[in-house]
């Protein structure tokens, strides 16, 4: 019986809150939004523009991200400066396409010198025309500011439909 009254106390609450952060507007005065809808074929669809949803931050506030206008690139973001680190993924690794940029950064490592990253993506086979996930570690030499691909850490199996990579994950 308690846990019954509980739950509907609890289920009251939820509501109040979610009434008091978004207050039901009268029917008369809500507008129908503008929606369009349109098919997009995903094997042949090439998307252009910057990419970054991959990011790691390091011990001192430094957010490292993948993406860019290309896509295979990390980039660093301190005292609201983008710089460029390098390149990720090699020639022939992808296609220039946002599907293919990374999925995931991570700081394995960080030193003074040092920053070592393990970054994922989707990773084209262009002879059986499909995409593994991949992991590398990168090294990132601070001074001479210089990424390099170290690793191999991980290889997803199997390989699938160009298509099928918007469904890959870090």
């Amino acid at each position: 019986m308690l846990a019954s009254i509980w739950s509907m106390q609890r289920f009251w609450s939820t509501v109040l809150a979610i009434t008091l952060l978004f207050p039901i507007q009268p029917l008369a005065s809500a507008k129908s939004p503008e929606l369009e809808i349109s098919a997009v074929n995903v094997r042949t669809t090439q998307v252009e523009g910057a990419r970054g949803a991959a990011l790691a931050v390091g011990r001192n506030g430094t957010i490292y991200l993948g993406g860019g206008e290309q896509g295979d690139t990390l980039f660093s973001y301190q005292d609201q400066l983008l710089t460029n680190l390098g390149r990720i993924s090699e020639e022939g690794e992808r296609l220039r396409d946002s599907r293919f940029g990374p999925t995931d950064v991570a700081i394995l490592k960080e030193t003074s010198n040092e920053i070592q990253f393990l970054i994922s993506y989707p990773q084209l086979n262009q002879a059986e025309r499909c995409v593994t996930l991949v992991a590398f570690r990168y090294s990132y030499e601070i001074s001479s500011r210089s990424l390099q691909k170290e690793e191999k850490w991980f290889q997803g199996r199997p390989c699938v439909p160009i298509g099928a990579i918007q469904h890959a994950a870090g």
